[in-house]
Order: structure tokens, then sequence, then C-alpha cells
């Protein structure tokens, strides 16, 4: 008999894309599921279109709720949720078929809290490779995973024990809105004991949703971001010399990333202080990153880049969005 799998979406003004997204979920192999949809307070028709795709399909449960962000509609999605497992899906992307009975099959047959898949579907021309890698982490190889360049951060392409998140009070931070996800998967990462991790590229990840919380600039995301970072760091149990690595990288990163996008915005003027403090950093740790073994050459020299010269570095950075943009898996 299948276990009961919950699957929980939080919908912010995803007209464009939430009947793809949930048609993909009604379309799986696995069929014993319930599909939680939460409507953060719309602007949209995306809660009208919900409420039309859970007429024809009694595994839909649709909840409307006034504004009170992802966080907080992940929480409501986990608290109500009746399965097993509970997996998340962000509305503006789409799952294989396959999608649910792979991660059902991993976390099961390695007897872990956690399974997921180090690879997703980016391009739409990609091919989805029969060959599979999987292997067991110990709660600090994954959390060192969790925060380095070999994984795209984010809670979906991941199934969890909810017994096991709920007796370890493991629950997304209401307070972040910008990496959130990152914060939830490594609280429960060190919480785990074990995570299985398999290599299937069965999520599509869009890259061409221009209102999607990662492309649209706000100086509070990246203030935000930065609380989730400092609440990761100060909440990490166990600090091998890898988790350490991987958090300097991901911390160097994130304010390299942050220096690029308030020049993309012409906002260096106006968010000065926040700027240069970002640019300090990256100036500051760059040895740090130089010294770890396995960060690819081109991350290092993008680092150096921007040191060197954020105007260039921007510029490239332009270039790469919109080849991204334009091979996006649709």
């Amino acid at each position: 008999m299948q276990s009961l799998v919950s699957i929980i979406i939080p919908v912010y003004n995803c007209e464009k894309y939430v009947s793809q997204c949930i048609n993909s979920i009604f379309a799986q192999s696995y069929t014993n599921l319930e599909i939680i949809a939460i409507d953060d307070g719309s602007t949209d028709n995306s809660g009208l279109i919900l409420d039309e795709l859970s007429k024809c399909e009694t595994r839909l449960h649709v909840i409307h709720n006034h504004n009170t962000g992802v966080s907080n509609s992940r929480n409501i999605g986990i608290k109500t949720s009746k399965g097993r497992y509970c997996v998340f899906i962000d509305a503006d992307d789409f799952i294989h078929e396959d999608y649910i009975s792979y991660l059902v099959q991993l976390i099961e047959s390695a007897n872990v809290n956690i399974a997921i898949s180090s690879k997703c579907k980016t391009k739409s021309k990609e091919k989805i490779d029969d060959y599979d890698q999987i292997r067991i982490l110990k709660p600090d190889e994954a959390l060192a995973l969790f925060l380095s360049p070999k994984l795209i951060v984010g809670c979906w392409n991941k199934i969890f024990q909810k017994d096991f998140l709920i007796e370890n009070n493991i629950r997304f931070n209401s307070e972040l809105f910008y990496g959130e996800g990152l914060h939830f998967i490594c609280m429960a990462a060190q919480a785990s004991n074990g995570v299985v991790v398999g290599t299937k590229k069965y999520y599509n990840y869009r890259r061409n949703n221009d209102s999607s919380a990662t492309t649209q600039f706000n100086i509070s995301k990246l203030i935000n971001g930065q609380q989730s970072l400092d609440t990761i760091s100060s909440n990490i149990k166990t600090r091998t010399k890898r988790v350490e690595e991987m958090l300097n990288w991901h911390i160097c990163q994130f304010n390299m990333g942050s220096v690029v996008k308030i020049r993309e915005s012409k906002k260096q003027s106006e968010y000065r202080e926040y700027y240069t403090k970002c640019l300090k950093y990256v100036r500051k740790n760059i040895w740090k990153i130089i010294c770890i073994r396995d960060i690819s050459l081109y991350k290092k020299g993008l680092l150096i880049g921007c040191i060197i010269s954020p105007t260039i570095l921007t510029t490239l950075f332009s270039i790469r969005k919109n080849i991204i943009k334009h091979n996006s898996v649709n």
C-alpha cells in the first residue's frame, strides 16, 4: 500500500504557471496524494484557477489566506497535512510524472528522514539521464551539501518524513521570506538521521519567471537573505571543516550576488552603505574561498572579478541571466 504523500504549494500571483504545476501533480504515477495549495492573498486569478482545478480533482485542497508570506504558507501546509511524507513544490515549477514515486522510493529504501535529488531540469531541451547515483550522507555531510555550490538552494526537490518535522519542531521561520528554504533544509539536515541523495532530473525548475522572488530586486530581500544566513550560522551544531568551508563560500557568494543585483538596478548610490559592506566582505574573505579545493575555478574567478571590476562582473551576469532565461524550461 502506498504511503500518503502531502504536496504543499504556496501560491502568490502565479496565474501564468499554476495550472501547469497542478496538472503535473495530477499526472503523477504515484497516486496516493493530497495536494495542499495555499493561496497567499493573490491579487491575480491564481485563487480562481485553483478553485476551478479543485472541482475536478478531490485530492486538491485549496486554502485561501490573507497575504502572510511564503514561510507561513508552507507552515500552514505542514499543519494541515495528513500524509506520512511532505513535499514542497513552487507554483511556477512543474514535475516529471515519476517525481513523487522516485522520492518515495529513495526515502523508504534508505530508511532516513530526508531524500533529495541533487539535480533538476532547468533547460527546455535538457534530456533526463536514466543513470542515477545514490548515496547516503550523515547530517553534517548533508548540511555541507546544502550550503555548497553543487545544489540550487530551495526546499523543493526533496521529501521529508512528516513525523520527523513535527517531533523536531522544524518549521519555516516566519520572519524569513528570502533564504527561508535554505534555513529550513539546513535545520532539517542537522536534526536528521541521514539524508539519501539521488541525481534524477525529475523536477522542472523554471528560470524565466520575471515575477519570481529570486528575480525581482528589492533591498529588503537582500537584507532578509543575510538574516537567514546569520541565523543558519548561529544555529550550526556540528562545525566540521567542510561545513565551515561551505558556509564561508555561501556567505561570500551571497554578498557578491548582492553587489551585482544592486549594480544591475543602478541603486549603488541609494544603498551605498549596504553595497560597500557587501563588497568589503568579499574582499576580506576571498582567500578563504580560494583555498577550498573543490570550489571550481569559474566560481573563484567570479569572486575575484567582483573585487577587480564589479562593473564588468555585473555585465557578465546580465548576459548569463538572459541566456538562462532564454533556455529555461517552459
